[in-house]
């Protein structure tokens, strides 16, 4: 592991203009929140989903951190990575922060 922070491999967002203004920008500048998968690069599938301001800081807190505290998700990425590998972003949607867990819910389940 390098001392760099990881960069994300993005996988493009789902299509659609600012949910705010209906322009495409970075959507963060109206206090929105990122819904986003994490995707195994060997089957193109989501193997998590989380909520971020920042989903790019947070991919890359998921692939440097020793956290445990979600053993599976920490087990899988670990096997990405061992296999040469690193999981992808892909950010869903951005969502009003009052919107988010629900959002955030209605992908895992």
């Amino acid at each position: 592991m390098t001392d760099q922070p990881a960069k994300p491999m993005m996988l493009p967002a789902a299509p659609g203009l600012c949910s705010v203004c209906a322009t495409k920008h970075d959507p963060m500048h109206h206090g929105m929140i990122a819904i986003y998968e994490l995707i195994d690069p060997r089957d193109n599938c989501p193997r998590y989903v989380g909520q971020s301001v920042h989903p790019e800081r947070r991919f890359s807190q998921h692939i440097e951190s020793r956290d445990y505290s979600n053993l599976d998700k920490r087990m899988w990425i670990e096997e990405v990575l061992r296999q040469g590998c690193e999981p992808q972003l892909r950010i869903v949607k951005w969502v009003h922060p009052l919107d988010a867990d629900n959002e955030e819910n209605s992908i895992t389940h």
